[in-house]
């Protein structure tokens, strides 16, 4: 991964966890991880990486950034 790439991804991962600081629903429901207990939601910050996130009381968790290009399999055993 190039260093400008790495920045841009980090910017974008940053600026989408911003907005769950405001607005904490704005993720899916994460269908992945559906029969895991603790309903997982995620949020797209760029066209290959997304946020995987609980909310728990008034803290947003952030569980896992994926690589979407990845099985599936591989993401949800990393939960």
């Amino acid at each position: 991964m190039n260093e400008a790439y790495a920045a841009r991804l980090y910017n974008s991962l940053i600026d989408e966890a911003d907005i769950l600081a405001t607005h904490p629903k704005t993720g899916a429901a994460e269908r992945l991880l559906e029969h895991i207990p603790g309903h997982y939601r995620s949020l797209l910050a760029d066209k290959c990486h997304k946020l995987v996130y609980t909310i728990e009381g008034d803290d947003i968790v952030i569980h896992a950034v994926w690589d979407c290009r990845q099985s599936p399999e591989h993401l949800t055993s990393k939960i």
